[in-house]
């Protein structure tokens, strides 16, 4: 029976009492039935505040259902990206991915600002561009040790801060069978340098400009590299990479920047070649315990091929480079920095690459000439301390004498969690012969520390580094080792620190 149908009920019993009382009550019961139409009316009122209540708790309920049910439904559709069943988060870099994975992008960045102090013997503050070819035009610039290069211009001492690299990486999956991966650097080092243009205009031989060119990186511009992949192409196993890439010969440059163990490559690494990026295809091939890549590119001067050039300017008849690795212990995840982190499994990596460039001779600046390198290198990893060992034997260009060769040995070790030592030596003769008098050899060590704020992504390092012999500037990359160009037989040191951020 419904609170209604009583109250109504109770109210017609009532008035029945009342109306009979009218006509039969003897004033002995009037005061009786006074105190029953008092209980009465207490009732009544009792009875229509509750039923008011429960109308008012039941209305309220239903608006706050209503209320939670549009919060719900807001929340979801932000949370897949306006109902696209997309989703967003962080993973190894900032994440946007389909419900199923199969379209992805990731987002990375990287900062490095550095802090950079160098001492030679002789003044060398390294003109470029429109200061460099006004003192060879004007006869300004003071010949250096020899009457030879680089000339005495500026200071001994050179310091200063530099936004040596600030990166950003886009990668990810099309349509699960894909993969794309492109990176936009911007540094001081990735700039057109018409440096050699300059000194050979003044007559000076390839070697000496060798010698004195100011400082350069792998790229001529912004984009550092830019390819799309085909996973398990055709049902081979193995992916196919298109688009401008690095070489992937040496272990010391295809771990990224971002994941060395020492502030930059070595000057061992960037003399070569094939430390730097074409424009070309790669197959790739991966199990559990081994691996491999085999890449038909363009090229220019012993392999580089900084700009992102046109077809036509490819100035090889054919270009192949090539790796391949065994994991003897570990997993292949680890390897991909050079440093071993504490708690780690034990790891051991053999690799081995190769390249050869046959020059194009109506386009080639060495007509008649073809490239070779062949490296290798065995990567120990346990757990907190780690060591690295690479040598490599080939013939440049640019090499006129002898075929050069060189060697690295590497290694670090953790004091506690967030602290660790490292120290490298480096030895290269690139063939070069005897330049203002002394050896060109390359010949330095350097020992530095990281202090791992937040991992890799928050990292702060500090390094010192000695030449034994004089500096010569090597290879594309070598504007990033910091390095100056040296006119002396030794003695030039360097101390750098870094700042690095990464996402």
């Amino acid at each position: 029976m419904s609170l209604t149908t009583k109250v109504s009920l109770l109210s017609g019993a009532t008035a029945i009492i009342l109306t009979g009382a009218a006509f039969g009550a003897t004033p002995s019961s009037s005061n009786d039935m006074q105190a029953r139409l008092a209980a009465a009316e207490a009732k009544i009122a009792e009875l229509s505040s509750q039923q008011d209540a429960d109308w008012l708790t039941e209305q309220r309920s239903e608006e706050i259902r209503e209320i939670v049910q549009d919060v719900l439904a807001d929340a979801d559709t932000r949370a897949s990206l306006q109902g696209s069943g997309m989703s967003a988060g962080y993973d190894n870099g900032f994440v946007i991915s389909s419900s199923d994975g199969k379209w992805k992008l990731r987002i990375n960045g990287l900062l490095q600002n550095r802090w950079v102090l160098s001492h030679d013997k002789t003044p060398n503050t390294p003109l470029n561009g429109a200061a460099l070819a006004d003192a060879i035009a004007n006869g300004t610039w003071v010949a250096g040790p020899n009457g030879s290069l680089p000339p005495n211009y500026g200071n001994q001492t050179n310091n200063g801060f530099e936004t040596t690299r600030a990166a950003i990486n886009l990668s990810g999956d099309i349509a699960g069978d894909y993969y794309f991966n492109m990176r936009l650097d911007w540094s001081p080092y990735n700039t057109t340098n018409d440096t050699a243009a300059q000194y050979a205009a003044a007559g000076l031989g390839a070697g000496l400009v060798a010698a004195a060119t100011p400082n350069t990186g792998i790229s001529d511009n912004v984009l550092e590299w830019a390819y799309g992949g085909i996973r398990d192409a055709m049902g081979t196993g193995m992916d196919i990479e298109i688009g401008r890439q690095k070489y992937d010969v040496m272990r010391g440059f295809i771990v990224n920047a971002e994941y060395q163990q020492a502030i930059e490559r070595s000057l061992y690494t960037y003399f070569w070649g094939t430390t730097n990026v074409t424009n070309g295809i790669k197959v790739k091939y991966a199990n559990d315990n081994f691996r491999m890549n085999v890449m038909y590119s363009n090229a220019g001067q012993d392999f580089g091929n900084g700009a992102n050039s046109a077809y036509f300017t490819n100035a090889a008849n054919w270009a192949f480079s090539g790796r391949a690795e065994l994991l003897m212990a570990g997993t292949w995840d680890q390897f991909n920095q050079i440093s071993s982190t504490p708690g780690e499994e034990m790891g051991l990596l053999l690799g081995v690459g190769a390249a050869y460039l046959d020059s194009d001779e109506n386009v080639f600046p060495f007509s008649n000439r073809s490239d070779w390198q062949i490296t290798g290198d065995l990567s120990l990893q346990m757990g907190g301390w780690d060591l690295m060992g690479s040598i490599t034997y080939g013939d440049s260009s640019a090499s006129t004498n002898s075929n050069p060769w060189g060697f690295e040995i590497g290694g670090g070790m953790y004091l506690n969690d967030d602290v660790q030592l490292y120290g490298r030596y480096q030895w290269l003769d690139p063939g070069y012969g005897n330049l203002f008098g002394q050896s060109a050899d390359l010949n330095m060590l350097t020992i530095g520390a990281n202090y791992y704020l937040a991992g890799n992504n928050a990292k702060l390092s500090v390094d010192w580094s000695w030449s034994f012999d004089q500096v010569v500037a090597l290879g594309s990359g070598y504007g990033y080792t910091n390095w100056l160009p040296s006119g002396n037989n030794g003695g030039e040191w360097m101390l750098r620190t870094q700042l690095q951020l990464m996402f």
